[in-house]
């Protein structure tokens, strides 16, 4: 606000671009992702999510004028295949695919390919800092409209663990992985972004070995091999 408030001004007719990526991006994305958990699981909502490189793909094609080549199709297949194998999607049980659960998936994968193609329109005419900022503005407003304000202000008045908890899932897991992915995204064909950020799974596998000490099964190692392959295939230019 101090060293960067002129970049917080924006023009009236650019609002709803803004808007749109506050409420039908993130909060949405969000929203349908944990949705999509209640009625799923972790691992087949995390599938679902990523299934975002596709829509990316098809509608930075039709919206951005980006090449749908035989590489960015192969490595997104590829990515994808690895996410699924890194989630253990092939180790869970039918009782998992409630069709209203992946229904939701698929719209928090579609929601969150929205914030890589309108957020790429944005960033043609403003910052990263301008985009994150009005992002986070609308994807608030648009959360009072759905969120029970008085149960969530007292649960977390009562329980001061909630609020260490909500401050790292706030900067650590949702504002610094949005900068970053923004700043990324303004010198990098939001299709390559998409598949880049297929990274994520990857991570958390690691963190989940190291940290929470949980088992890795040759299936989720063969996954991480596929995403890496991916990544390394779509950064080399022959």
């Amino acid at each position: 606000l101090i060293k960067d408030a002129k970049k917080l001004k924006i023009d009236i007719k650019d609002v709803w671009l803004f808007a749109f990526v506050g409420i039908f991006s993130s909060l949405a994305m969000s929203t349908f992702y944990f949705m999509s958990m209640e009625l799923t699981s972790v691992a087949v909502s995390d599938v679902l999510m990523y299934t975002s490189p596709v829509w990316v793909m098809i509608f930075s094609a039709v919206f951005l004028k980006e090449h749908i080549t035989l590489k960015k199709a192969v490595c997104v297949v590829i990515a994808f295949a690895g996410c699924i194998s890194v989630c253990g999607l092939s180790e869970q049980g039918g009782d998992t695919f409630r069709p209203l659960g992946v229904f939701f998936g698929i719209c928090s994968g579609i929601a969150y390919s929205l914030y890589s193609v309108v957020g790429k329109v944005i960033l043609k005419k403003y910052d990263e800092v301008t985009l994150m900022a009005y992002n986070f503005v609308f994807a608030a407003l648009g959360a009072l409209f759905i969120a029970d304000i008085p149960k969530t202000a007292g649960i977390m008045a009562g329980n001061a663990h909630s609020l260490k908890n909500i401050f790292f899932m706030t900067v650590i897991g949702t504002v610094l992985p949005f900068m970053l992915y923004t700043a990324g995204l303004k010198n990098t064909a939001a299709s390559k972004a998409a598949v880049l950020c297929c990274i994520e799974p990857v991570t958390a596998a690691f963190v989940s070995v190291v940290i929470l000490k949980e088992s890795i099964s040759l299936i989720q190692i063969f996954g991480i091999g596929l995403i890496v392959s991916a990544i390394i295939l779509l950064r080399k230019q022959n």
